[in-house]
């Protein structure tokens, strides 16, 4: 799953972020001055981050304080934002960058996807040729490897582990 919704009518000069992760791709692809807010969780790049307005969790972030912000742009994941929270900024007309990545090759993808939405693919055209061939190469080395069972534990309190469809087992 990948979407802006609203579509984009113009490249976004006002970017928040919701996605750690994206944060740090967005700080790569050389959008540090469009990036107005992130949130507590957006630890990389240090030095960037640290002067950025923080709007809270991914799951509790304050939605007054984004629409203050008046972006042009929110990032978001299905897995890690609320869907409620999504919807009041579509409601505002903001549009929301929203990806659900399960493999390496979707991730991929939404990383070409948001360069495109930003208008950052010229930045991130040798970003991506890295990630390119390190993926060609693992995918190489590995053909016809047999295949080894994993137990990954990624949270306790409760204990939760990876399935058959997450990043994190494609990863793997």
């Amino acid at each position: 799953m990948l979407m802006v919704t609203p579509p984009l009518h113009r490249t976004p000069q006002r970017i928040i972020s919701l996605v750690p992760s994206l944060t740090e791709v967005l700080f790569a692809f050389g959008l540090a001055q469009h990036i107005v807010a992130i949130t507590d969780y957006g630890v990389e790049p240090r030095p960037q981050v640290r002067t950025k307005v923080r709007i809270g969790g991914m799951k509790n972030p304050d939605a007054e304080a984004r629409l203050q912000l008046t972006p042009d742009l929110v990032v978001a994941n299905v897995e890690e934002n609320r869907r409620e929270d999504i919807e009041i900024l579509q409601s505002q007309g903001i549009s929301v960058f929203i990806c659900f990545p399960q493999t390496v090759a979707e991730a991929t993808a939404t990383l070409r996807a948001l360069a495109q939405a930003t208008g950052a693919e010229t930045q991130a055209r040798p970003i991506m040729a890295r990630i390119d061939s390190a993926y060609e190469h693992t995918i190489a080395i590995t053909q016809g490897r047999r295949k080894v069972r994993v137990f990954c534990p990624i949270w306790k309190h409760p204990w939760m582990i990876i399935n058959q469809h997450t990043f994190i087992h494609d990863m793997l």
